[in-house]
């Protein structure tokens, strides 16, 4: 705990910097670059040392109470109750240095530097780092002059996000594996996240979530789930399949929009949350990016989402479908296009998105990614008083750095099976953690029932989901929609898309 508010406090400083800034131009002075002019290094670490000092022994008599704001955001972030902290203040994009150069990590090389990311975007990586060093690192940002926008905490998992115009940088630290990560962005392709305060939205009590029949006949998996939004907008995850050809997932899809928005030539769809690039799961919105009608009666406002760089791409052959991604983004382009990262919060009307895998986690490893499943994106959303734990094909990799690292903040009321369901995951040991009381299975009732005992029903370590007391839904050729949030059953009539 002690090391908590350590870095509180080092957050906490910073936020009073940045907002001194804002509200005084006597004691500001903006240099060539933009950056402004910070307090003396020597008075800075004289803080510091205060901060170390008092922390260090509890005996020793407390440092002077923060003022009521500086308290409120401690209490926020130390809050014992809650797994996860945010702290917001006013963010000023137009204050901004134009760029800055990322700093060292403490006086130091990173352990691992400039991964390529994909798009622009590149990892370094401090190992055997302290939660202590993250924050010191924290402060190097600030020092560098990338501007504090948010931060997160889940678990002993502590999160942060900076930005200059030119860049944006998402500093994070694993508790159990003691690694600190950067991962910088070119904001000149990608938008910040936006913040709790910006999530202004009509309450019209529209609200459901639909599991998208699996359109695909013989095809085993594909995925895609529809949330309406009490605003009458839509949240997509994923949405289903597409092999450059057949688009009849998509067709699944529009029609399911149609028929449940309140304008269907006005459809407004908030969010679209894509797992990884597989065409059972990016292939529908590329599929729908060929449709005028799709362009012509639907606003993609946000696409969250991170393909990894070209030769992970390559080497798991799925240059294709990530080529017609490209291609549907220069035909269909969302508003905004965020790059996923671990810690990020969502705030989409009355529905929340965090993000706790995506590829920054795992790379990089000493392996030739021959599947993308090993780079996919995980995250949960809560909804209606409900957490869902979004695996998508979450694989044999980045399961175990998963569980060690999030542990019991992965439960939830609802849980997708990792890759359909499919015993090649290790997906068990994420397992363990979530309990369940709903199960989503997105595979067709063919392999789902597989008499021979191949199906995904008589996996090992599914079985423990046939227990009293869990719900397991699993997906077809008719959609299932939910609009009992007391129940969690879904609706009596089970409905075809095409009709």
């Amino acid at each position: 705990m002690k090391l908590y508010r350590y870095i509180a406090l080092v957050l906490t400083v910073v936020m009073l910097l940045l907002a001194s800034v804002a509200c005084s131009n006597t004691n500001t002075d903006a240099s060539d670059t933009g950056v402004v002019e910070k307090p003396s290094d020597t008075q800075k670490e004289s803080e510091k040392q205060t901060e170390k000092d008092t922390s260090k022994n509890d005996n020793k008599v407390e440092a002077e109470a923060p003022p009521e704001t500086q308290k409120d955001i401690l209490d926020q972030l130390l809050s014992n109750g809650e797994d996860t902290a945010i702290i917001d203040i006013p963010f000023d994009d137009n204050t901004l240095a134009p760029a800055a150069k990322l700093p060292n990590f403490n006086g130091s090389e990173f352990s691992v530097k400039n991964v390529d990311m994909g798009d622009g975007s590149y990892l370094n990586v401090a190992k055997n780092a302290s939660l202590e060093g993250y924050s010191d690192y924290l402060y190097s940002l600030y020092k560098a002059g990338f501007s504090y926008y948010t931060s997160n905490r889940i678990g002993n998992n502590f999160y942060a996000t900076f930005a200059t115009k030119a860049q944006i940088v998402n500093a994070f630290y694993l508790g159990a594996d003691k690694e600190v990560r950067v991962v910088v962005d070119d904001r000149a392709i990608f938008s910040l996240q936006g913040l709790q305060s910006e999530n202004k939205y009509e309450d019209l009590g529209l609200n459901s979530l639909t599991v998208v029949a699996i359109a695909e006949t013989g095809w085993p998996g594909g995925m895609g789930y529809v949330y309406e939004l009490s605003d009458g907008s839509f949240f997509i995850v994923d949405g289903g399949y597409y092999n450059g050809s057949s688009v009849s997932s998509a067709e699944w899809l529009t029609k399911t929009l149609q028929q449940m928005a309140t304008d269907p030539q006005n459809i407004r769809i908030a969010a679209w949350y894509i797992t990884h690039p597989h065409e059972d799961h990016m292939g529908a919105y590329c599929a729908m990016a060929k449709k005028i009608e799709c362009r012509r009666t639907m606003t993609i406002e946000k696409m969250i989402v991170n393909v990894p760089a070209d030769k992970h791409v390559k080497s798991a052959n799925c240059s294709d479908i990530v080529s017609w991604f490209d291609s549907a983004l220069n035909n269909w382009t969302p508003e905004q296009i965020v790059k996923a990262h671990p810690g990020q919060k969502f705030y989409i009307a009355d529905l929340t998105l965090t993000i706790y895998s995506s590829p920054d986690l795992v790379l990089p490893q000493d392996v030739t990614f021959t599947d993308l499943n090993d780079l996919c994106n995980v995250a949960m959303v809560d909804y209606m008083g409900k957490r869902a734990l979004f695996m998508g094909d979450s694989d044999v990799i980045p399961n175990p750095i998963i569980a060690r690292n999030y542990t019991d903040t992965l439960k939830a009321d609802i849980l997708q099976l990792a890759h359909h369901g499919y015993g090649d995951t290790n997906a068990g040991v994420v397992y363990d953690y979530v309990h369940p009381t709903i199960v989503f299975w997105p595979v067709c009732d063919e392999h789902y029932n597989d008499g021979k005992g191949g199906g995904t029903q008589f996996v090992g370590f599914n079985q423990r989901f046939f227990a009293d007391g869990i719900a397991n839904y699993v997906a077809s050729d008719l959609n299932m929609t939910f609009t009992d949030f007391d129940s969690w059953i879904p609706d009596s009539q089970r409905w075809n898309p095409k009709q």
